[in-house]
């Protein structure tokens, strides 16, 4: 699919007014790349490329750098809750903002890698096995072979593989979690974002994750089957926690597939109330029209103008926030 993006879109995209002069004196300054003419209707507009919006976001974005290598486990012992749909929209929001971001999925299901892999599986050969964490681990380095690109210049991911299950088998808790602090350690110096997409399984690599990430979310389904699990999930995540030697900078409760029904808003009402200060202040929606397998591509490119690019826009806000600050309570 090739988008292109308008200064009206990029208006859209970057939640804020964009000026056509401002574009310009971007352009002139070297700050953005220039833009082609493309046809639109019966007439020809100035359209940008979605490799160039890190660029753009660079100058007009929301999502500033830190200043240090936040590293995020996107962690909830159960499925259909939302985790890679959150962890898909979260990286492309950090990459078209201009932030190196990285992705390392962790379930071997491969779903994030399905999502980041710029081509589409449309035959059997594109599930060619690629080199995967195993072979990661072993070093403690990413090399480029196996740390591959996506369509955006500042997102990359290491592909999900079948040795997922080799490295469980391989190594216990301790080791894993020694070899996983080490292989971050070799790319602080080169991305400003590590996330960790987690499986529903809290296997050892995911609790891992949890043991050497700064930042941990936690999506929390406004469904009855998540709000009958979250006792126990959350203490799976607490008792992983209590192996760490200082606490997580930021733990942040997120809660997802949100209906405008009594039941479900009950739900997320007592999700705020077991965890106030831990809740973001909005919920993502459930829509419809919006399938919840994702896409290759985040709502701010594809549907910015949507009430789901408002919720991701505002939960994306609020963790880079809490990211940014030093929390007053990180235990789940």
């Amino acid at each position: 699919m090739n988008f292109t993006f308008t200064p009206k879109d990029l208006s859209a995209i970057y939640r804020r007014r964009i000026e056509n002069w401002a574009l310009s004196d971007a352009e002139d300054a070297q700050k953005i790349p220039r833009a082609e003419r493309v046809a639109r209707g019966k007439g020809f507009v100035r359209a940008w490329t979605l490799d160039q919006l890190p660029a753009i976001g660079n100058t007009f974005g929301w999502l500033k750098a830190t200043g240090t290598t936040n590293i995020f486990s996107v962690v909830m012992p159960k499925h259909g809750v939302l985790k890679t749909t959150l962890t898909l929209n979260f990286a492309r929001a950090l990459a078209i903002n201009g932030q190196r971001t990285l992705v390392i999925g962790l379930d071997i299901a491969g779903d994030i890698t399905d999502c980041l892999k710029p081509e589409s599986i449309n035959s059997i050969l594109s599930l060619q096995e690629e080199s995967g964490l195993l072979s990661v681990l072993k070093t403690h380095r990413a090399s480029d072979e196996v740390v591959r690109p996506t369509n955006l210049p500042t997102l990359s991911y290491i592909p999900e593989s079948r040795d997922l299950a080799s490295v469980e088998k391989s190594f216990s808790l301790a080791e894993l979690t020694t070899k996983l602090e080490a292989l971050v350690s070799s790319l602080r110096d080169r991305y400003d974002t590590i996330l960790f997409d987690t499986s529903s399984h809290f296997s050892k690599l995911d609790q891992a994750s949890v043991l050497i990430a700064n930042q941990i979310i936690i999506p929390l389904a406004c469904d009855v089957s998540t709000f009958r699990s979250f006792p126990f999930c959350i203490q799976q995540i607490n008792d992983t926690l209590a192996g760490r030697s200082r606490p997580p900078e930021s733990l942040l409760f997120v809660p997802t597939l949100r209906e405008l029904n009594r039941l479900s808003l009950e739900i997320e009402a007592s999700y705020r109330i077991a965890r106030p200060l831990q809740t973001t202040l909005r919920a993502i929606g459930s829509y419809p029209e919006i399938t919840e397998t994702p896409t290759k591509f985040s709502v701010f490119e594809t549907m910015p103008q949507h009430q789901a690019a408002d919720d991701y826009f505002n939960i994306v806000s609020q963790i880079w926030a809490r990211a940014s600050t030093t929390p007053e309570s990180s235990s789940a």
